[in-house]
């Protein structure tokens, strides 16, 4: 997940001229806090109850 977040701020040959964040701050950032608090963009699976 780090590097798909990572290879968004990557420029790409299509970019307009624009202020953007500093991709090595990005890199920095996401590393620091690997694996702290994700939470996923979709619902988790449901719970089957319990027997």
């Amino acid at each position: 997940m780090r590097d798909e977040r990572i290879g968004l701020y990557q420029p790409r040959p299509a970019d307009l001229p624009a202020e953007s964040t500093d991709a090595e701050a990005i890199t920095t950032f996401l590393t620091a806090h690997l694996g702290r608090h994700l939470l996923p963009e979709e619902e988790p699976p449901p719970i089957p109850p319990s027997p």
